[in-house]
């Protein structure tokens, strides 16, 4: 989905949950049926917040066997203000705002096929 309402929390997470444009990235193979993914996208301010809005970066490596029903592996990302430059490799996460790695999977859709 890139309409903002996927956002990976649970019902009863602390986080709130970000609005955000549709995502850019890269994925490159990094094994036999791996790839790492790094996206970005942009952090919308709620209407008539002080928030500035920010951009996430999210990591992911991932595994997918040969019948391709299913991914696993772990995703993690961090929050940067506007201003900090994505290709700098020593900028700053915004504080309390960069998620570790954590277990993520999912099952391939089956769409438009004949039955």
């Amino acid at each position: 989905m890139i309409d903002s309402t996927q956002n990976s929390l649970g019902a009863n997470s602390q986080t709130t949950a970000l609005k955000f444009t549709s995502s850019l990235g890269n994925w490159k193979c990094v094994g036999r049926n791996q790839i790492a993914v790094q996206i970005v996208n942009i952090n919308l301010p709620e209407p008539g917040s002080n928030d500035e809005g920010s951009y996430t970066i999210a990591d992911y490596a991932l595994s997918i066997p040969n019948n391709c029903e299913t991914v696993t592996g772990t995703r993690g990302f961090s929050n940067y203000a506007l201003d900090t430059d994505p290709n700098d490799p020593h900028k700053t996460p915004l504080p309390g705002q960069s998620f570790p790695k954590y277990p993520a999977s999912g099952l391939k859709v089956h769409l438009l096929q004949n039955k």
